[in-house]
């Protein structure tokens, strides 16, 4: 049955590597057994390194269930409280507002700033910083929301959250990670990636500009601390994956506390749309799925968990412009025999030019540029003065990327004004 599901599998993902574009590896397994395990495209094109297995990714944001396990394995022991205001940990810096807690940073409730937003200038400096001057530069922002009131997605909080472990277990959080999460699961090829140093088997990461590929801009790893640092491989998440079944690093209490559901994060277009401490929470095809996704560096990942069934979907790209979250589902929906439409690439709609004129022009944000344009036939858009983006016409309002499978639809609001991509035309 297994080699059966397999080929599958693989017969889609040659397909949909034919189709559109992905490099990466896969893993699929059910209740810790392998039913495959495949890399696709380059680790190196320059070199002509395949992608397998064994390949080393930046997972970005799946880092942040490892922060949220470091916490409570914390709290476990007796070393701090995640009802705990965070400024207990900051005795030294009074900016942070006292209301804040280890629980609203987890939950992303904190109604604290993103990170990764325009103007962030330590995220591409090549100068080392300290901590300070990450709660420097944000001391002055004021709070989205009123803390837990609702959801706002913040990496800054998770920066905070390894701040907190590395003073609360008096060693680095890195060192934290290493000791007491990939040592004791034997996670060999995973570890946190730090600028600078060489990290033998890391998947090169690539972006797009126009019809070429290029390599991603540099990113100081330093400024993702917590929130998008580690790197791994499919086989090693796996392992991680059997622990959280096994209740190898905390109890069971423990564990439900992780995975109970908080706060309706609204990012997600399925059932419940929730989030535990680190965790998306929701049904996918009426079963339960515990998971999350991570992107930019020259990385784009999936990592979910139908946690009745016992069935692990891994999805580690190093391009950073992939849908793979479309993937993973696919994937599952061949799993469990469900029906799916593979996304091939729609046929060009002949749009009248005047409608490509109205489209032109420049839309801007949350902290997002787009510049709309059009080279003869082509159309395209630009995103924050740098990346070109091509895209055809798929019907008079809709347009789909050249390369993956995404499209993007221009819209009017209310009062008749344009937006694209969630940028208002200007």
């Amino acid at each position: 049955m297994n080699s059966l599901l397999a080929t599958k599998i693989n017969d889609f993902m040659e397909l949909y590597c034919n189709t559109w574009a992905f490099s990466g590896s896969i893993l699929v397994a059910k209740k810790g057994e392998t039913i495959i395990k495949k890399g696709y495209g380059k680790a190196s094109i320059e070199h002509s390194v395949p992608n397998t297995s064994l390949t080393k990714f930046r997972i970005c944001s799946i880092t942040k269930q490892f922060t949220a396990m470091s916490v409570m394995m914390l709290q476990e022991k007796g070393l701090l409280d995640v009802n705990d205001s965070i400024t207990n940990y900051f005795p030294e810096f009074h900016q942070f507002d006292k209301r804040i807690t280890i629980h609203h940073l987890l939950t992303h409730t904190s109604g604290l700033q993103y990170l990764f937003r325009e103007g962030f200038p330590i995220l591409y400096s090549k100068s080392k910083h300290k901590h300070e001057d990450m709660f420097n530069f944000f001391k002055d922002k004021p709070l989205l929301c009123e803390p837990g009131e609702k959801w706002n997605y913040s990496n800054y909080g998770y920066y905070l959250l390894a701040c907190i472990i590395e003073n609360v277990s008096g060693i680095s959080y890195d060192e934290f990670l290493k000791k007491n999460i990939f040592e004791p699961l034997n996670m060999k090829n995973t570890g946190n990636e730090r600028n600078k140093v060489i990290v033998p088997g890391l998947a090169n990461g690539y972006y797009l500009n126009d019809n070429e590929l290029i390599h991603n801009d540099y990113v100081n790893m330093d400024a993702t601390f917590g929130s998008g640092d580690i790197y791994s491989t499919v086989e090693d998440m796996l392992l991680w994956d059997r622990a959280l079944y096994n209740g190898e690093l905390v109890s069971k209490t423990t564990l439900d506390t992780i995975f109970s559901p908080y706060a309706n994060s609204g990012e997600r277009s399925t059932e419940d749309n929730d989030y535990g401490y680190g965790w998306f929470i929701d049904k996918m095809y009426g079963r339960n799925r515990i998971s999350h996704d991570g992107g930019g560096l020259g990385a784009t990942t999936e990592f979910h968990r139908y946690v009745d069934e016992e069935i692990s979907i891994i999805v580690l790209s190093n391009y950073g412009f992939t849908a793979v979250w479309r993937i993973a589902d696919i994937l599952a929906a061949i799993v469990f025999q469900e029906e799916y439409s593979f996304p091939g690439r729609p046929l060009e709609y002949a749009l009248d030019s005047k409608l490509y004129e109205g489209y032109m022009g420049v839309y801007k944000g949350d902290g997002i540029k787009l510049t709309v344009g059009r080279d003869k036939e082509k159309m395209f858009f630009i995103l924050d003065d740098e990346y070109m983006i091509p895209m055809y016409p798929i019907s008079e309002t809709k347009f789909h990327h050249t390369w993956i499978d995404e499209s993007y639809t221009f819209n009017k609001d209310e009062n008749g004004e344009m937006y694209f991509w969630g940028a208002k035309k200007q």
